[in-house]
């Protein structure tokens, strides 16, 4: 028995395709923006230790006080 399809089944399948295409990439991309938001926290913070490491340093040791 064969099956026929009518160019609007056709559309309506190729339809369906997309919307499942569009909702798996939409899916990864939100994934991927979340991550890169999670990097740039983990840059900041390691940057504003780095920054006041880099105060400490430049202060030298505290007064009165021998290596």
């Amino acid at each position: 028995m064969a099956v026929t399809t009518t160019r609007a089944d056709q559309y309506r399948q190729l339809a369906r395709d997309f919307h499942l295409i569009a909702r798996e990439e939409r899916s990864a991309m939100l994934k991927m923006a979340e991550e890169l938001d999670h990097l740039a926290d983990e840059q900041e913070h390691a940057s504003s230790r780095a920054d006041k490491d880099d105060t400490y340093s430049r202060k030298g040791p505290r007064e009165g006080h021998r290596p």
